[in-house]
């Protein structure tokens, strides 16, 4: 499955930055 997915960081500059890209794979989550 590819699942979207968004990070959003502060650079330097002190400036919000987003990027968004694709994960490939399966995804499990632990610890419920």
């Amino acid at each position: 499955a590819v699942v979207p997915a968004a990070m959003t960081y502060e650079d330097s500059k002190g400036q919000l930055n987003t990027i968004r890209y694709t994960v490939a794979g399966e995804c499990r989550k632990r610890g419920g």
